[in-house]
């Protein structure tokens, strides 16, 4: 597959950042890539999409350093492209020259009054993972500001995608057994699944259905307390509002 690069050296649109002031990216460089993979933004990974990144100095504040992706970046990448179908990663530098921060999104999305979601790539395993609960919407000029104050690699999704990614984060949210033994006086931590990332989880609240038989605190320890039976129910709050609960059953021997 071709490879293009291209420099947009005297592209200096002005921007609107999140408290509507204008500002100017006098150095912005793009340059594109052909991507099979779509895992990047969050999509299922069947289609062929191309990449173009992009670099951008960002305006830093007390609440963190803003960006937007304009309306005039998106046309220009995919004038060049020849395509719609392209997904912009938009590197964020710091005044010193430094990365503070990624975003990817499809430039199709990118449209005025379009609500999108903010997810974050895990560092480790590079799965999504929940940012927060809030909505970003584009503007009426087509362009979507975005204030960071972590570093990261972060991508917006319309509400297909990101309901798909959500899908996939609450499959994790299970024990890895749903009963188990426990001697008197012994203690046991409730099983989660190696597979839940903790950085989705906004809270989770334990309780005992007999507290004379066993106990459980705040972090999920279970101490038995007597012979008997008694179910721990956890339920768990996700960065995105969503309750699930998961219950076990334990047997105090």
């Amino acid at each position: 597959l071709m490879r293009s690069l291209f420099h947009l050296a005297n592209y200096a649109p002005e921007r609107k950042n999140s408290l509507g002031r204008l500002c100017s990216y006098p150095h912005e460089t793009a340059r594109s890539q052909d991507n099979e993979s779509s895992e990047s933004n969050g999509t299922s990974g069947s289609d062929i999409s191309k990449i173009t990144s992009v670099e951008v100095k960002g305006i830093e504040k007390k609440s963190g350093i803003s960006a937007s992706i304009s309306a005039e970046t998106v046309k220009n990448i995919t004038d060049n492209a020849g395509t719609t179908d392209v997904t912009i990663k938009q590197e964020v530098k710091k005044a010193d020259g430094s990365t503070a921060y990624t975003v990817e999104v499809k430039a199709t999305v990118v449209k005025a009054g379009n609500n999108l979601k903010l997810m974050k790539k895990d560092a480790k395993t590079g799965k999504l993972v929940f940012v927060d609960k809030k909505n970003y919407t584009v503007s009426k000029d087509g362009s979507i500001d975005l204030t960071m104050k972590n570093g990261g690699d972060y991508v917006l999704l319309n509400s297909t995608d990101a309901k798909a990614a959500a899908n996939e984060i609450k499959k994790t949210v299970k024990a890895t057994k749903s009963s188990t033994n426990v001697k008197q006086k012994k203690t046991t931590q409730f099983p989660w699944s190696n597979k839940l990332n903790m950085e989705n989880v906004e809270k989770i609240t334990y309780t005992s259905s007999k507290k004379s038989v066993l106990t459980v605190n705040k972090n999920g320890k279970i101490t038995a307390k007597k012979k008997g039976t008694a179910k721990v129910k956890a339920v768990v709050t996700l960065k995105d509002g969503t309750v699930k609960t998961v219950t076990m059953k334990v047997k105090v021997k």
